[in-house]
């Protein structure tokens, strides 16, 4: 199962009402006035920057600041009108996760004004989005040296330093940001959740490989059964990349609970075997001694981490779809699921559930079936076109942002239409 993790605002993709939010400007405001003599070439430049600026002609404008600040090096104006040029480019750059060009235009900024809060942070932002964790918590923190009162930067650094398994030092800087946003209910969720975690996996112990790292509690899990894991992963590694053709670069974490904890730290309802969340969380109970589950469900949890990777924004049933057809979940059984559910008239449609997550479905029957259609749908588009077409359609939906329009790039037609014929067949 896949449990999709809640951004702020402010490190999702809409990230330029934080230029304002941070200094209470607009762009406009941000461009001081230019210089005293206001007849030379310097002048001009830094004018026409503004426009061209206001034009979201960002590469022009830096140029037309570039020369203005080569006229008049000492310019005050000049100098913060160029480091905004570059830190508004940087902003619309992130705003399409282009997020290493994103992190130049930053850096450039910094290089202009190395006080520069906002640049500072969307810094940080790009890196965390570019998996570069530690110099992404080293920004977060460098940031709120510059400002402690930027609750979006404690929270940055929280993520970093829970991502690197700095559990206490994620609560610590996740406490600034809610003592600082008091009213912002997710945050405090967050930190219930980063407490729970705590509290249950403060005695774990970890191992780790190239690409996983695991956590345990080393009294009651055999050193067999870890080893047994670390090489299922492995092979998940391989399959689903060679699958999709795609491998992460990034260390995954993997945490093993009892059933009470795993319950208690995701509150997870009863008939959820797994849960990825940034973090595959496995529940040993159903899986320590059988084998064939055990395979299953890794490879299940595994491939939530590489769609998360290739396509955040991709619909539960396309995650969920392919994590099925990835463990090798039985086509058939999920066919007589849906045959059934017509009959009855039980089956609802994908776009009446959850499009986030299945996590959030009561009823273990709806779920059930949601699931088996998922299995069907994802299993219907190999077999009409190859698994390769799936992965091209997260990058596209990644890209486009919208379910039908990337379907009809990749594949034709709308996705509405596609599960209607699905439907239709399953009836016959």
């Amino acid at each position: 199962m896949n449990l999709k993790t809640r951004w702020p605002r402010s490190l999702g993709c809409i990230l330029v009402p934080l230029l304002f939010l941070f200094l209470g400007h607009s762009v406009s405001a941000m461009l001081l006035e230019s210089s005293s003599n206001g007849a030379d070439a310097a002048f001009e430049s830094n004018e026409r920057g503004v426009s061209l600026l206001k034009e979201k002609k960002y590469s022009e404008a830096i140029d037309a600041f570039r020369s203005a600040r080569r006229a008049k090096p000492l310019d005050v104006t000049i100098k913060k009108n160029l480091a905004t040029a570059h830190l508004v480019y940087g902003i619309d750059l992130l705003d399409r996760e282009k997020h290493g060009l994103a992190k130049s235009q930053f850096s450039a900024s910094l290089e202009v004004d190395p006080e520069g809060t906002n640049a500072r942070y969307h810094l940080a932002v790009s890196l965390h989005f570019l998996k570069e964790t530690e110099q992404a918590a080293r920004e977060f923190s460098r940031t709120v040296e510059l400002d402690p009162k930027i609750a979006p930067a404690w929270e940055g650094l929280a993520n970093c330093r829970y991502e690197e398994g700095k559990l206490l030092l994620a609560i610590e800087a996740l406490e600034k940001a809610v003592t600082l946003q008091p009213d912002e209910k997710r945050l405090k969720d967050r930190l219930q959740k980063f407490r729970r975690e705590q509290a249950v996996e403060g005695k774990f112990v970890g191992d780790h490989t190239s690409r996983f790292q695991i956590k345990f509690d080393a009294d009651r899990e055999d050193p067999r059964f870890i080893n047994t894991i670390l090489h299922e992963l492995g092979e998940a590694y391989d399959k689903v990349g060679s699958d999709l053709g795609f491998r992460p670069e990034d260390r995954i974490p993997v945490i093993l609970y009892s059933d009470k904890e795993f319950s208690h730290v995701t509150g997870s309802r009863g008939w959820v075997g797994g849960l990825y969340d940034g973090k595959i969380r496995l529940p040993t109970k159903n899986i320590a001694n059988n084998p064939r589950r055990l395979r299953m469900v890794i490879v299940h949890e595994y491939t939530h981490a590489v769609v998360s990777r290739l396509c955040p924004n991709a619909p539960a049933w396309l995650q969920e779809g392919l994590a099925q057809f990835e463990e090798g979940k039985s086509v058939r059984d999920a066919k007589r699921t849906l045959r059934t559910a017509l009959s009855r008239g039980g089956l609802v449609r994908l776009s009446k559930l959850p499009s986030a997550s299945f996590a959030s479905i009561k009823d273990p029957l709806v779920a059930t079936r949601a699931y088996a259609l998922s299995l069907v749908i994802v299993h219907e588009l190999v077999e009409r076109r190859s698994i390769r077409h799936l992965a091209t359609y997260l990058e596209t939906l990644r890209r486009v942002k919208d379910v039908d329009r990337a379907f009809d790039e990749v594949f034709g037609g709308t996705f509405q239409d596609f599960e209607e014929d699905i439907r239709s067949e399953l009836g016959r």
